[in-house]
Formats: structure tokens, sequence, C-alpha cells
């Protein structure tokens, strides 16, 4: 399996870097994809609804407690439900994400999300099933698709990190419409989450 995830990503590189002659500069920087994939599908939208608005440091501290907090550190929705919410809030989650943490969870414990019958679904419709849960808005859908699915045909629009990387990449004007970004990324297909994730390695290597 993990065989055929590198294949398949190393054919991704190799059509991008013939299909767009300005990200191919970008993974020449960069080098091999190296995009992981979190099947915990209930535990990654969880650290989703977690690093919501916060830095990257301070969503991975605010986790590693809350994983303190669970039973042997089990990451099933029965145990994080048995969590008081003051030992939530004491780890760092605000009251609004603990809401929204219980809400996925009712979900997930009631059978209203259902990760076997999601896998199954086209993109459009896990989007459109996840963003009924409160908290769960397009953008946390689109890293779910990427990062917990392993969806390669993805492009998180809503995401403000890809967005800066596309105008510094392309020379997009700041008040370009949403269109324009989808133009650029349309050349993408059918790999648009892996030039997404050359994207974030951009900003994070601050290149350009």
């Amino acid at each position: 399996m993990a065989t055929s995830a590198r294949k398949t990503k190393k054919a991704a590189v190799s059509h991008l870097q013939s299909c767009d002659p300005k990200l191919a500069g970008v993974i020449a920087r960069v080098g091999p994809c190296k995009l992981r994939i979190e099947r915990d599908h209930y535990w990654m939208l969880v650290k989703s609804i977690l690093s919501q608005q916060l830095s990257a440091a301070a969503a991975r501290t605010i986790r590693n407690r809350v994983i303190d907090l669970l039973p042997n550190g089990s990451r099933a929705a029965s145990d994080l439900d048995s969590v008081r919410d003051e030992d939530l809030r004491l780890a760092g989650v605000s009251n609004q994400k603990i809401g929204f943490v219980r809400s996925l969870t009712t979900a997930v414990l009631d059978g209203r999300l259902c990760f076997s019958e999601i896998e199954k679904l086209e993109n459009d419709a896990v989007v459109d099933a996840l963003v009924t849960i409160k908290g769960i808005g397009p953008w946390t859908a689109d890293m779910f698709l990427i990062f917990s699915l392993g969806r390669l045909d993805v492009f998180p629009s809503g995401d403000a990190g890809v967005r800066s990387a596309m105008r510094r990449i392309y020379e997009i004007d700041s008040e370009a419409s949403l269109d324009v970004y989808e133009t650029v990324a349309n050349k993408w297909r059918p790999y648009a989450s892996i030039a997404s994730w050359y994207c974030w390695r951009v900003i994070d290597q601050k290149i350009f």
C-alpha cells in the first residue's frame, strides 16, 4: 500500500512538472512530495477544529494537552466524549471549539456521521455531509478530503496559505477574484491536492 502511494505521488509530481513550468520550479526547490494521510477520520476532524485560527505551534500544544486527557491516549469519540468541558478549557480549548467538538462527537456516536459511508462518496457529497456538523465548514471539509481520505484532486480555494503562495508563484494580483485562482488550479488537475501541498511548502519554506 505504501509503495502504491509513493508511485501515485511520483506520477502526480511528474504530471505537474510537465503541465506547469512555474510549479515545476517550486517542485525542484522543495523536492519529493511528503504529504501524509491521517487515516483516523474522527481524530483528523477533531484536530482541524482545535487548530482553527491558531498558529501551528499553539494548535500542536493544545492537541497534545487534549490527548493527555484521554484514557491511555485513546482518540475514540466515546473517550473524548467522557472528558469534562472544564478539563478541555484548562487544556486551552475555547468554549466555542468545545461546542464544535461536542457536535462532531455526538454525530459520530449517534451514527449521523458514518465514516465508512463517507469514504464511498464523491468529493462534493463528502463536503455536503460534513458541513452539516456545527463547526465544520468548507475549508475543514477540504482538509479532510486531502489529509484523511487522500483524495488527489482537491483545490482548497478557501485556504489563505494556498492563495498566498499562488500569488507569489503566478504573480496574481491581490485583488483578483477567486475565478483567477480556479483557472490556474485547472492546470493541476487531476492532482490539485498535490499542487496545493507544494503551495503550502512555498509558505513554510519562504520560497519567493
